[in-house]
């Protein structure tokens, strides 16, 4: 697949000086060709701030990156100055058209529970960092645990009314209404999962988030029907995302060896699926996420001898 659109999503850890005010960068290369250096510029987020999430997107269309093309090597996640950074989990994942009219999302690389300190003084560590790919999984993927990447719309509303977990609000007990993701496939419950106070800024607006969950029983995307997935809000307050995305991995815990997209929105207000409010006069308390397009092809990871070492250990 061309890669158009290339996703990065990123969570600092929460322990002490984990944040950085130094720029992060990705950069992409294939067959020797350096296919993208991109710096991530200040954004409305919380950026590289202790525990917290950060989504970022940049448009690679003229690029040249194909997926096929990659390599355990091909990504590196770097920093660009000597104030250190300890993130703890950064996932890459891509759009492309693959089909006419078809924009379908693939899993790129995933970092999970990383123990590395990035920083250009070489005393505290190295200045970046290779991403591992990560196998596209099939329609038959076993999934056993959902990874959640979403940023929230920006507000007009005054800063200390702040998103769905606000504190400004008069009535209080209104204001921590948290979202719940369920997944019915074939007839069972195979995900209920609540967005609860987390390290990270929840549902704020601006701001983006980074969630795993677990799965009840092991499901395939292949199972799932049209409204198998329904997003909804558990109290009286509303939220509107700016972009969701949902993949399934094959491992209940660690780092995945194959994802699949379940959900890829990449512009909520352009899907028309409105705000999610409590109140029915407002919107709707739940709504059905509308599935990924299911892989067309499914592209094996190149084993390397660093990713056949690191399999070996895990084992």
């Amino acid at each position: 697949m061309q890669i158009n659109r290339l996703w990065t999503a990123m969570l600092t850890r929460e322990s002490r000086d984990s944040e950085t005010d130094s720029s992060i960068h990705v950069s992409v290369n294939t067959n020797g060709v350096e296919r993208l250096n991109h710096t991530f510029s200040d954004t409305q987020q919380t950026d590289q701030e202790r525990g917290i999430a950060n989504l970022y997107d940049v448009d690679v269309t003229d690029n040249g990156i194909q997926s096929e093309q990659l390599t355990d090597s091909s990504i590196r996640l770097g920093i660009n100055g000597d104030d250190a950074w300890r993130p703890q989990h950064v996932f890459v994942f891509g759009e492309g058209v693959t089909r006419p009219g078809v924009n379908e999302t693939q899993a790129v690389a995933i970092e999970t529970e990383i123990d590395t300190t990035l920083s250009t003084d070489a005393s505290e560590g190295p200045s970046s960092v290779p991403l591992h790919l990560v196998g596209h999984g099939s329609g038959s993927l076993a999934i056993r645990r959902l990874f959640i990447l979403m940023r929230s719309q920006a507000s007009d509303r005054r800063p200390e009314d702040g998103g769905i977990f606000a504190t400004a609000v008069p009535h209080e007990d209104l204001t921590d209404a948290p979202l719940e993701i369920q997944i019915v496939s074939q007839g069972r419950l195979v995900v209920l999962f609540q967005i609860r106070d987390t390290p990270q800024e929840d549902l704020e607006f601006g701001e983006a988030n980074f969630y795993t969950m677990p799965v009840i029983v092991p499901f395939t995307r292949a199972e799932l029907e049209s409204d198998a997935i329904t997003l909804r809000i558990m109290g009286m307050d509303d939220y509107e995302p700016l972009s969701l995305f949902i993949f399934g991995a094959d491992q209940a815990a660690g780092r995945p060896t194959s994802m699949v997209p379940l959900v890829s929105i990449p512009n909520w207000q352009q899907a028309g699926l409105g705000v999610i409010d409590y109140d029915p006069t407002n919107g709707t308390g739940s709504v059905t996420l509308p599935l990924a397009a299911l892989p067309t092809e499914v592209q094996p990871v190149v084993e390397t001898p660093s990713l056949a070492a690191r399999r070996s250990h895990r084992s």
